[in-house]
């Protein structure tokens, strides 16, 4: 049966913006870059604190790995790390340690092919199930290469936070008025619409809850020395404006 024009013309324009969010963050890390600015380094501390440490017998998958940031940190303690992204640039100039494995894999496409790597773990995906087309199938996807003791720390944009409506904005202007063609898939997924997709597949949601309260993008946008002094107030913002990120802790339920 061939499909209403409508249906057409909407999977057409998703393949689209799918096609532009890959190579918005399909670029090669910068060695000679210098250290992270703080409002980089505020983020990613407040991210790494979520995780629970492992051990040397212990695996740890970090999906969304990018330029293996995340991946790093994890292989401190775990034996065995790890990395799958969809961006094959960022993903051959990763971070190397001796106990992170780096593969190119498309979530959307090809989430079936995680059961090559056997049970894990830990689960990691900081800022990836807002860009999936189907988060239930991804979910379903873990639960297959979980082990019954696994952690999954999930970690989503807040859509109605002022960092993401920043964001967008910045996005809108490049787009429209730049004429530069960038654009960031995102499902329009929440944290409870997450967490109800992983109770259905067979995981208990053990915590839950919001962090960095700033405005990433617009305080990024600062010098670092300004920048330094609204991390002071991060706090304030978390609790007038809510997180610029939902996280969710989860493991695969106890059999009865």
């Amino acid at each position: 049966m061939q499909q209403p024009l409508s249906r057409t013309l909407r999977t057409t324009e998703e393949a689209g913006v799918l096609q532009q969010t890959r190579e918005f963050f399909n670029k090669p890390r910068n060695e000679a870059k210098a250290s992270p600015r703080p409002i980089e380094k505020f983020a990613f501390d407040e991210i790494v604190r979520l995780i629970p440490k492992g051990r040397e017998d212990q695996t740890a998958l970090d999906l969304g790995c990018h330029w293996g940031r995340i991946s790093v940190w994890l292989a401190l303690s775990y034996g065995r790390v790890i990395g799958v992204d969809f961006a094959e640039k960022a993903i051959r100039s990763a971070e190397r340690r001796r106990n992170i494995e780096y593969f190119c894999l498309d979530l959307n496409t090809s989430a079936d092919q995680l059961g090559q790597f056997g049970a894990v773990d830990l689960i990691v995906a900081i800022a990836v199930f807002e860009m999936i087309e189907n988060p239930a199938a991804l979910c379903r996807q873990l639960a297959k290469v979980a082990k019954r003791s696994c952690k999954v720390l999930v970690v989503i944009t807040n859509r109605i936070s002022a960092n993401y409506v920043s964001l967008r904005i910045a996005l809108w202007v490049s787009r429209n008025l730049l004429r530069h063609p960038r654009r960031i898939h995102n499902n329009g997924y929440s944290i409870e619409r997450l967490e109800d997709c992983f109770t259905k597949s067979g995981f208990q949601v053990q915590e839950k809850g919001s962090i960095v309260g700033i405005p990433l993008y617009l305080v990024g946008l600062l010098p670092s020395v300004l920048q330094a002094t609204f991390l002071k107030l991060d706090r304030l913002f978390l609790s007038l404006l809510g997180g610029s990120y939902h996280w969710i802790c989860c493991q695969p339920k106890a059999e009865e």
